[in-house]
Order: structure tokens, then C-alpha cells, then sequence
């Protein structure tokens, strides 16, 4: 099949590699196996993939907070405290995330790039959860479905901690997200079931991928001597 009749799916990933993070595993193997299902993949991302050598992959960047280089030991101590000191505040201002900037920016980049807009599905995969409103703003824009990944909770997310009027602003953009949402794909069955007793209205678009072993990541590590025939593999989700 020619790569100009494959069906070509837009992936935004603030997480991507070189970005070594646990997020950015789960998108960068969405870029890697979507063509085995006949699909062209890009991918939009925070993070410069020049030695990455694609050119399906497109920087949007985003407001750093910058702190001048300090070469001693405790002058890097002094720009950490700074740095953790922004990071606070623009936790305080910035709402739903602090990469609503970044995620804005993929909505302007999206509008103004042609080649961009000549995709036929939306993959938004979060956190940040920001990145999900963006999607949606897209998919209106471009008149084509969305498929929203979710690597974790949003609204009951523990580690949030969302409470009061804070708690509601972000159960209403999260709903708005549903609402509007093709797809919604989970990492466990156990996130699906928590969202089907919160949203049961929309339990028909959910469905769950859960994070999957990459036999391709283990071939270039060497065997153990000794017993080679076990194999245990223990995944938290």
C-alpha cells in the first residue's frame, strides 16, 4: 500500500523521547507499532527529536522557567530552591496544569500547519490532561475523531487530590473532554471500572490498552549465566 493512502493518525505526546520518563514509553510505542495496523503515524511533542531522524515528529515548545548556570556545588543547591520555588507558583497559577502553555501552543501550531491538518484521527495522550482540551478544541476545528488516552486518572486521581471548587472545575472539563471524546482508552480495567461508576453515561466509548512488555527492548542485554528459562515480569498499573 502507498504511504499516501494509509490512514494517518496525529499523536500529541508532551512525553516523547529523548524524554526519559516513564510517560513517554507508552506514546513512543504507539509511534512504533501503529504502522504494523497500516497506519502513518506523527507524533507532536515537547521535546527535540533531532537525533531521534524523523521526520514525522514536530516540536512545539513551551514557557521554561530558566534559572542562570552556577558552577560551584551550593550555588546549583541555591538554583534548585529557585527552580522548586517557580515551579510552586506556576502550580498556583497555571489551571488545569502547568503545561496549559504547551498545550495551547499545540492548538496554534495544529491551526496553522497544513501538513499537520491533513490527518485523519487525533491520539491525546496524558498526563498532562491538559493536552486532552486541546484535542478536543482540534477535533472541532478539524472536524475528526479523537481517541483519548489516559496513562493515569484525572479527577480521582489520589496524588491530585483535587478538593471543593477546584475539585468541580475539573470534573466539568473532564466531562466536557468525555462528552466530546470518540474513544477513551485506559491502562487497566480497574481505572475503566473507577470512571464507569463516576461516568456511566459514557462507559460504551471506554476501552482498555494496558502497558505491554517490548521483547525488542531486552535483545541487545546479555543472558545471565545459569537457569535461562524463567522469565518474571511484575508491572504496576
Amino acid at each position: 500500500m502507498s504511504s499516501n493512502n494509509l490512514k494517518k493518525v496525529l499523536t500529541i505526546a508532551y512525553h516523547f523521547p529523548p524524554d526519559n520518563s516513564s510517560g513517554a514509553r507508552r506514546p513512543y510505542k504507539f509511534f512504533k507499532y501503529l504502522p504494523y495496523f497500516g497506519l502513518q503515524n506523527f507524533v507532536i511533542t515537547k521535546y527535540d527529536n533531532s537525533k531521534f531522524g524523523s521526520e514525522k515528529i514536530y516540536k512545539v515548545g513551551e514557557f521554561n522557567i530558566k534559572i542562570p548556570e552556577m558552577k560551584k556545588t551550593y550555588n546549583q543547591k541555591i538554583k534548585y530552591f529557585f527552580y522548586r520555588q517557580l515551579r510552586s507558583i506556576q502550580k498556583k497559577i497555571l489551571f488545569p496544569d502547568t503545561e496549559i502553555i504547551w498545550s495551547r501552543n499545540v492548538e496554534n501550531f495544529i491551526k496553522t500547519n497544513k501538513e499537520i491538518q491533513n490527518c485523519d484521527l487525533i491520539i491525546s495522550t496524558g498526563p498532562p490532561h491538559s493536552t486532552h482540551l486541546s484535542a478536543i478544541n482540534i477535533k472541532k476545528f478539524l472536524n475528526i475523531p479523537v481517541i483519548i488516552d489516559y496513562r493515569d486518572a484525572w479527577s480521582i486521581n489520589p496524588f491530585y487530590n483535587f478538593k471543593g471548587r477546584k475539585l468541580e472545575k475539573i470534573v466539568t472539563l473532564e466531562k466536557n473532554v468525555f462528552d466530546n471524546a470518540d474513544k477513551i482508552i485506559f491502562i487497566s480495567n480497574e481505572m475503566m471500572i473507577d470512571y464507569i461508576n463516576l461516568y456511566p453515561e459514557y462507559k460504551q466509548k471506554f476501552e482498555v490498552i494496558t502497558n505491554g512488555y517490548d521483547p525488542e527492548d531486552y535483545e541487545d542485554i546479555p543472558m545471565m549465566a545459569g537457569k535461562q528459562d524463567n522469565f518474571n515480569r511484575v508491572s504496576i498499573s
